[in-house]
């Protein structure tokens, strides 16, 4: 994903966020695991960018980084 990125919906980030957002008020149950994880992801690298501490990081020692969609992809069907 694309955090700087901007489509017809606007920005990328804000368009996750709010899918997010209204995935849970349909109801408790309506939830996507991958959403929230990509939403959890993107806040914790633009508060890399921002230069925050204190940032949940995952991955192998600790540091977030990106990947690519073949290395996201064999991640996935491990």
């Amino acid at each position: 994903m694309n955090l700087a990125g901007k489509g017809p919906s606007g920005e990328n980030k804000e368009y996750l966020y709010n899918l997010e957002t209204a995935l849970l008020d349909l109801s408790p149950n309506s939830s996507d695991a991958h959403v929230s994880d990509l939403v959890r992801r993107c806040k914790a690298l633009e508060g890399e960018e921002e230069g925050e501490s204190g940032v949940e990081r995952g991955g192998e020692g600790g540091k977030l980084h990106r990947v690519g969609s073949t290395e996201e992809q064999e991640e996935v069907e491990k």
